[in-house]
């Protein structure tokens, strides 16, 4: 009997979507974002999970707020952390 998997934060199918309808390829948004075209070929096909901070940078690629392309809230990236 397999055990269920939690589903996944990131909605691979609006980031795809998104990715092109502003014209970007899957090897140019990867380049953006500095990560591989596989792994973001996972990402968005839904195989793996990208960090928080990953998605944050899908989202600035795309020019779209995180809340575009997330099921569940994330935390925030460093970066957005206030001391």
């Amino acid at each position: 009997m397999t055990q269920p998997t939690e589903p996944k934060r990131h909605n691979g199918s609006a980031i795809t979507t998104i990715r092109k309808i502003r014209g970007i390829s899957r090897d140019e948004l990867a380049q953006r974002i500095g990560t591989s075209y596989p792994y973001l070929a996972n990402i968005e096909n839904e195989h793996k999970e990208g960090t928080p901070e990953l998605i944050h940078k899908i989202a600035l690629a795309l020019d779209v707020p995180v809340s575009a392309i997330v099921r569940q809230p994330l935390m925030a990236a460093p970066e957005q952390v206030s001391a």
